[in-house]
């Protein structure tokens, strides 16, 4: 069971994941809710990890009441305040060519 809060538009909002015991999977689903009908579940999927330093996770969200889908890679690493991508992590990260958050720029056409 996992629970976070978060704040939107200056109101405190509680969501709840549940996942039933893991079996040896790679992947993970949690079931979640955010009250006032804000259901989604939550795939968590390693694609990699040392079981020391790091872990590279895919994740996929699938908003119950419209279908719709959002999805992202996380690099989590032991070490606090480490901005680095783990060295065992580089080369996941440059086979899926990801990049870190800073080093992506964007260019908007108006």
């Amino acid at each position: 069971k996992v629970e976070y809060k978060y704040n939107k538009e200056g109101k405190e909002n509680t969501v709840i994941c549940e996942a039933p015991e893991p079996n040896g999977d790679q992947k993970l689903t949690f079931s979640c809710n955010g009250g006032e009908s804000s259901t989604f579940q939550a795939e968590f999927t390693i694609m990699g990890t040392d079981y020391n330093d790091y872990a590279v996770f895919y994740r996929c969200v699938t908003f119950t009441s419209s279908g719709s889908k959002a999805d992202n890679y996380l690099v989590l690493s032991r070490k606090s305040n480490n901005e680095e991508i783990p060295d065992g992590a580089k080369g996941l990260i440059e086979k899926l060519n990801l990049q870190k958050c800073s080093d992506i720029t964007s260019t908007f056409v108006v």
